[in-house]
C-alpha cells in the first residue's frame, strides 16, 4: 500500500522519531556538553555541606580530632585562621595546598580576608599536583576564617570515552527507534485506514458492510460502534425512503381516488348494521386467494350480531385488516376472526400466526406508509396506508382498538357498540 505524505502512518513514524531524537539530544547535552558544569556543581555543594558542618563544631573542645576525620573521609584539606594566622591544618597534606606553590592562592585568602565577603569559592591549577583545585571561605566570625579545598579531577577521558559508547549507542538507539515506531505508526493506523476503506462504501448505498477492527484500543473501538450504529440507521433511512418514494408514486397515480377517500371518510354515518354478514360477504371476496394459494380464513359465528358504526367505513377497517392478517400469516396461511362480547360493545378480533411485530415496531405501525420488517412478510399487498386508514376510522368511531402480538402470531382488534333498543 502507498502511504501519503500526509498520512496517520507517516506522522506517527515522524514524531515518535522526533521524540527518540530528542531523548538521545538530551543525553549527549547532559552526560558530555554539561557533565564538567554539573562535576564543579556537585563538588561546591559538598563542601558548603562541609562547611556547614564544620561550623556547628567549631566550638566542641575535640573539634581538631573531628576535622581529621571529616579530612581523612572526604578527601580535603581543612585550614583555618585566626584573622591572618593559620591556627590549623589537616594532617592530611597531601591533599593541602601549600601557598608557597601557588600565590593566587595567598593573594585569594588575603583579599579574602579584608573583604565583605562572608563566603566565596575560588577555582586555580595548584602547581604541586598540576591539577585543578577548588578552595571554598567562609568567615565563621570576626576572627576565624576557614578554608576548605578539594582537587577536581579531570574529565576529559571521561568523557572521551562516554563519547564512544555514545556514538554507538546514538546508532543503535536511532535504528531500533525508526524501526518501531513505523511498526508502532501501523499497528495504530492500521484499523483506521480499514475503518476508513469501508465507510467510502457507505455513499454508495453499501449498507451491509461490518466495521470490526479487532483492536484493544478504547476510541479506535468506539469509532467502530458509533460506526456501525451509523450505518443500521442510514439503512432504515434508504429503506424508508424507497417505500415512501414507491407508495408516494403510487398514490399520486391515483390522487383523486385518496381525496375522494378522505373526504368520504370525514362523513360518517352512523347506523345500525349486521356485523355477522358484513365480515362473511368480505371473506366472499378472498375465495380466489383460498383456491389458488391455499388461504384458511376462519370466521366460526352463525349469530346475527347488530352493532352501531358507519358501515362502509367499518367493512374498510375489516377489509384492511384481514389484508394484513393475510400479509403477514405464517406457513399454515390461516386467518382467524372473531366477535365476543366486550362490556357494552362487541369486540371484533382478526387474529394471523405469523411471527409477531418487534417493540420496536408497535408504535409506529399505524403511521402512514410504515411497514413492518420485510422478512416477516408473505406478500406485499397494499399502499402502506391500509392501518393508518384503519386508525382514523376507529378515531372518528371513537372506538377502542389495539393490537395483541407474540412470537405466535398478532391479533388485531377494536370495539362497536351495539345496537341501541
Amino acid at each position: 500500500m502507498k502511504l501519503k505524505k500526509n498520512s496517520l502512518t507517516i506522522k506517527i513514524w515522524i514524531y515518535l522519531s522526533i521524540f527518540s531524537i530528542i531523548i538521545l539530544a538530551f543525553l549527549w547535552f547532559f552526560q558530555i556538553i554539561s557533565l564538567n558544569g554539573y562535576y564543579r556543581y556537585v563538588k561546591v555543594k559538598s563542601l558548603n555541606k562541609i562547611t556547614s558542618k564544620i561550623t556547628k563544631k567549631i566550638d566542641d573542645p575535640d573539634y581538631k580530632d573531628y576535622l581529621d576525620n571529616l579530612s581523612f573521609s572526604n578527601e580535603i584539606c581543612i585550614e583555618l585562621y585566626h584573622n591572618t594566622n593559620r591556627i590549623y591544618q589537616t594532617n592530611n597534606k597531601k591533599d593541602c595546598i601549600i601557598d608557597s606553590y601557588n600565590h593566587d592562592i595567598q593573594d585569594y585568602k588575603n583579599n579574602f580576608y579584608y573583604s565583605d565577603l562572608i563566603s566565596s569559592n575560588f577555582e586555580t591549577i595548584n602547581p604541586r599536583f598540576n591539577n585543578k583545585t577548588l578552595i571554598s571561605g567562609t568567615k565563621i566570625n570576626n576572627n576565624i576564617t576557614l578554608f576548605v579545598t578539594t582537587s577536581l579531577v579531570p574529565l576529559n577521558s571521561s568523557i572521551d570515552i562516554l563519547k564512544q559508547q555514545l556514538i554507538y549507542i546514538t546508532i543503535l538507539i536511532l535504528i531500533l527507534s525508526f524501526l518501531i515506531s513505523f511498526f508502532i505508526s501501523k499497528k495504530i493506523s492500521k484499523p483506521i485506514i480499514k475503518i476508513s476503506k469501508a465507510a467510502k462504501e457507505l455513499p454508495n448505498g453499501d449498507y451491509n458492510i461490518v466495521f470490526d477492527t479487532n483492536t484493544n484500543i478504547a476510541e479506535i473501538n468506539d469509532l467502530t460502534a458509533n460506526l456501525n450504529y451509523a450505518r443500521d440507521e442510514l439503512g432504515k433511512t434508504e429503506e424508508l425512503r424507497r417505500e415512501l418514494l414507491a407508495n408516494v408514486g403510487h398514490d399520486l397515480k391515483t390522487p383523486l381516488t385518496m381525496i375522494k377517500a378522505y373526504a368520504e371518510m370525514a362523513k360518517l354515518e352512523i347506523t345500525p348494521f349486521n356485523i355477522t354478514k358484513l365480515i362473511k360477504s368480505i371473506i366472499n371476496r378472498y375465495n380466489v386467494l383460498k383456491i389458488t394459494e391455499g388461504y384458511n380464513i376462519i370466521f366460526d359465528c352463525h349469530d346475527d350480531i347488530m352493532v352501531e358504526g358507519d358501515k362502509k367505513r367499518i367493512e374498510q377497517v375489516i377489509y384492511n385488516l384481514i389484508n394484513n392478517a393475510i400479509n403477514y400469516t405464517g406457513d399454515n396461511k390461516k386467518v382467524v376472526i372473531s366477535i365476543t362480547e366486550h362490556h357494552l360493545n362487541y369486540r371484533i378480533s382478526i387474529s394471523d400466526s405469523g411471527k409477531g411485530i418487534a417493540k420496536k415496531d408497535l408504535k409506529l405501525i399505524w403511521d402512514k406508509y410504515y411497514r413492518i420488517d420485510k422478512n416477516y412478510q408473505r406478500k406485499a399487498v397494499g399502499t402502506g396506508l391500509g392501518l393508518s386508514i384503519v386508525k382514523n376510522i376507529l378515531i372518528k368511531h371513537k372506538s377502542n382498538y389495539g393490537v395483541i402480538t407474540s412470537k405466535k402470531g398478532t391479533t388485531f382488534y377494536f370495539d362497536l357498540p351495539k345496537k341501541q333498543n
